[in-house]
């Protein structure tokens, strides 16, 4: 049986090429002994350009050599022009981790995590990752999997947890006595002293930012409103899983920070995966790219996104959103989440990129699963394993439409250079990741929240329907009410200084959106919601140069919406509790039971 195990060579700056399924199969193939070009392609069923770039890739990063020995006996009679491959040192190196990632959709490995195994959930046994993914197919299911710390290949291990029930997730693990859930008490890690003023007072409980569940359990409000006061800059502990980080809370501290040039993106801009380690679409993905590659790549993608572009876009979001909404209106109880909310933002930014209507709903269920659950007991596996379908998808559309292009934005962007060379298949994927998961789920969480938000506060409804409100102004309070992601992150490139706070090179600093927002010196009254707030200079869109691309848009989205509510809705009720969404990022609900009764 083989023994899935991470050996001790240096990962930390090779894992990100191991970042996509290309990567894993050409290099499965290549350690099999299918060396030569044609019988790569032959093996992966991949096309020539798409397979000649990932070995150009593996090959610039010292993974691939050419192999100028081979004879051709593995493989059947060398050809004229047919390059063979061999894997270097590093590359086979990397065998483990390819298995391990293989079995589990590109789970990405934290430096404890070294020792781990593949192990059958039910038996406890340790299994042989290549014979998983060879029995589930190209797209790994991993349902009845865990990963453990096991002693040697087929010993007995204890599962992490009891078997479940077929269709069944288990439990999520309890805290240990005296712990709330969510709740951590205590010094930063050993090796990291932050100065007094960042310093958690140790009889002060405060919420572990990386469990999702603790933004469901506790008043998240309530919490920042504390921090803000008494320790708005700290270092915020490690734990079991994690390194530790700094938390930055006050808007006079976040609204600058967006902007510094000591602190970078291209590590990574959510927490959950810059924690393990540097994103693989660093440097490729406008959002997690630094200078000088970030601002001509915007530029290429904002060409999509400015307000004369998107015209016609609008209007027609208009018209969807009208008819949605007439459809709900008297119908009775309905979720405003799956028949409104859901429908608006993915159709829009589906038809920018010309998705076929087909794909839509699975590409829905990705989204909703990449960066949230509505489950406490949430799944990181899934999350990565639905963004790499994401990714996936988009790959497979991008060769398309290099092949045969419209006039939608892959098109467009298949079709541009960037700093003189055009976009690969794996930049154009996860750009078009990056804008299906931004344009979606913004607009959709702010939508669930600020219908919410309208009947529970039947006075500013009232104010909206009436016009003593104009929809623009109550637009900009739905989005710093909502505000959609809780936070953003950055890795400083340089020590810097933070509030009197020693920043040193390297270190995670997050800057909490969801607390800026409601920073009582800038917003008054910041938790009463109110539809004619001004000034209003939220941070919902970020700042600077890394603000949201999509930013008119969605705000054309939640306008439309707020129209058509004023001119078709005269009374709104709520007919039953939210489902809250589980995640350190996403930040609302996953549906909305309510009755919307005509004007």
């Amino acid at each position: 049986m083989t023994q899935a195990r991470i050996p001790d060579c240096p990962l930390a700056r090779t894992v990100e090429v191991v970042g996509s399924w290309w990567t894993l199969e050409i290099l499965h193939v290549v350690l099999g002994g299918h060396t030569r070009f044609s019988a790569i392609r032959r093996d992966l069923e991949t096309p020539a350009d798409v397979l000649a770039d990932r070995i150009a890739a593996l090959t610039a990063k010292g993974l691939l050599e050419v192999d100028d020995t081979a004879d051709g006996a593995a493989d059947g009679a060398a050809e004229p022009g047919d390059p063979a491959y061999r894997a270097t040192d590093l590359g086979r190196s990397l065998r483990p981790l390819l298995l391990v990632m293989a079995a589990f959709g590109n789970h990405r490995l934290a430096p404890e995590d070294r020792s781990l195994i593949l192990v059958d959930e039910e038996t406890g046994r340790e299994v042989d990752p290549v014979v998983v993914a060879r029995a589930t197919g190209r797209r790994v299911a991993t349902a009845g999997f865990v990963f453990a710390r096991g002693p040697t290949a087929g010993e007995q291990i204890a599962p992490r947890y009891p078997a479940a029930p077929a269709g069944r997730r288990p439990p999520a693990a309890r805290p240990p006595p005296g712990r709330a859930p969510g709740l951590l008490r205590g010094a930063p890690p050993s090796g990291k002293e932050p100065s007094d003023m960042s310093r958690t007072d140790l009889g002060t409980p405060s919420l572990d930012l990386t469990d999702p569940a603790a933004f469901v359990d506790n008043d998240v409000h309530a919490y920042w409103r504390d921090v803000r006061a008494r320790n708005p800059v700290h270092w915020h502990e490690a734990t079991e899983r994690n390194p530790g980080f700094w938390v930055v809370s006050r808007y006079a501290d976040v609204q600058p920070l967006y902007t510094d040039e000591a602190l970078g993106s291209a590590r990574g801009n959510v927490l959950d995966v810059v924690l393990r380690g540097d994103d693989s679409a660093g440097g490729s993905m406008v959002a997690v790219t630094d200078p000088p590659r970030h601002r001509p790549l915007r530029n290429l993608l904002f060409s999509s996104f400015t307000p004369r572009v998107l015209g016609e876009v609008v209007e027609e979001v208009g018209r969807r959103t009208d008819a949605l909404v007439a459809s709900v209106v008297g119908r009775g109880t309905f979720d405003f989440a799956a028949e409104i909310a859901d429908r608006i933002p993915m159709n829009t930014i589906c038809d920018l990129l010309s998705v076929p209507a087909a794909d839509r709903e699975e590409l829905l269920r990705w989204n909703k699963k990449a960066l949230s659950s509505v489950d406490a007991a949430y799944d990181e596996v899934d999350a990565i394993a639905a963004r790499n379908e994401i990714v996936l998808y988009f790959m497979d559309l991008a060769q398309e439409r290099r092949a045969r292009p419209g006039d939608d934005v892959i098109s467009l962007l298949a079709a541009a250079e960037v700093q003189g060379r055009p976009l690969t298949l794996e930049e154009l994927a996860v750009n078009c990741y990056s804008l299906i998961l931004g344009g979606d789920e913004t607009s959709r969480v702010s939508a669930i929240s600020g219908v919410l938000a309208l009947i529970d506060h039947p006075d500013q409804w009232r104010a909206l329907r009436t016009g003593e409100v104009s929809v623009e102004s109550a637009v900009e309070e739905v989005l710093r009410w909502s505000t959609p992601s809780f936070h953003v992150a950055r890795t400083a490139l340089r020590d810097l200084e933070i509030a009197g706070n020693a920043v040193r090179a390297g270190d995670i600093v997050t800057l909490w959106t969801v607390s800026a927002n409601n920073d009582e010196t800038v917003f008054d009254e910041p938790r009463r919601f109110t539809l004619s707030r001004s000034p209003n200079k939220h941070l919902s869109f970020g700042h600077g140069p890394h603000y949201c691309l999509g930013a008119f848009l969605a705000r054309a989205e939640l306008r439309t919406l707020l129209t058509a509510l004023v001119a078709q809705v005269g009374r709104m009720e709520l007919c039953g509790s939210p489902r809250p969404i589980y995640s350190n990022f996403l930040n609302g609900y996953d549906d909305l039971p309510v009755r919307f009764e005509g004007r």
